[in-house]
């Protein structure tokens, strides 16, 4: 596979982590709820929704993504001929610190 095809894959890959991120996020915000807020919900169906255990399978996803965006990581650093290039960043607005990273796959020294 080409070089075009890693760094695609690892965009898709960090957007399905982004999202990934902010469902586990929700999940937490969810299992805080206190027996109180459940709104009068029977047991049955609250063990049935089960949201800790939903919460996991996304942090099982989760990994395997991380796998998924690493081989790519590793192909890309394997098939890009980098073309480096230094650049100034700012830190702060009176600090700034130079960097030299591919232009072609944004792989920083």
């Amino acid at each position: 596979m080409s070089l075009e095809y890693f760094l695609l894959s690892k965009k898709i890959y960090q957007k399905i982590l982004n999202e990934i991120n902010n469902i586990i996020s929700v999940y937490d915000n969810l299992l805080e709820l206190t027996d109180e807020h459940r709104f009068g919900i029977e047991d049955e169906m609250y063990n049935t929704i089960d949201p800790d255990n939903n919460r996991d399978i996304f942090i099982k996803n989760k990994q395997h993504i991380l796998l998924l965006r690493d081989i790519c990581d590793k192909n890309i650093e394997r098939l890009c001929d980098h073309d480096f290039e230094k650049d100034s960043i700012d830190i702060s607005p009176d600090i700034s610190k130079t960097i030299e990273y591919c232009t072609i796959c944004g792989y920083t020294k």
